[in-house]
């Protein structure tokens, strides 16, 4: 399998891969591709230094969108505050999503018939719906044996 180009599609970075069921056909002179061979897209998480400029962009526009909700916020919170309040959320959710990653990269290579991308998805999913519902149910939890302590 060797890389063939990048194509931007729907959020996703693809790299679409030629596989060489014949050999006789190479990238660099141009020639056309051997029969029987077949083009497939392989979705990739973090395709090298453009996956990573765009994590950092990502990070960037996170961040930024947290200052903009300081100078627009309601009753002033000191910056000193404010930027406590929001380390947490970018160290959390940063976090997560780093871990995501690595999971998705994992399991992306690990199993056939999935690539990186459904691998992040399923993770995302299952961490927005039943690691939230475990989150709340914690929350309450704690909450009820704080209350009964008073």
């Amino acid at each position: 399998v060797r890389p063939f180009g990048l194509v931007l599609g729907g959020g996703w970075w693809f790299v679409q891969t030629q596989e060489l069921a014949l050999s006789g056909f190479s990238p660099s002179n141009g020639s056309p591709p051997a029969t029987g061979a077949t083009m497939q897209q392989e979705c990739i998480v973090l395709p090298g230094a453009v996956g990573v400029f765009v994590q950092a962009f990502l990070l960037a526009a996170c961040i930024a969108i947290l200052v903009m909700k300081k100078l627009h916020e309601g009753p002033k919170r000191t910056w000193r505050d404010f930027t406590l309040d929001s380390s947490k959320q970018i160290l959390g959710s940063g976090w997560m999503h780093i871990l995501n990653l690595i999971c998705a990269m994992i399991l992306g290579e690990e199993t056939k018939g999935a690539d990186e991308c459904s691998w992040y998805f399923i993770n995302i999913a299952v961490d927005d719906t039943v690691g939230v519902a475990v989150e709340f149910m914690l929350v309450a939890l704690v909450t009820r044996l704080l209350a009964s302590k008073r």
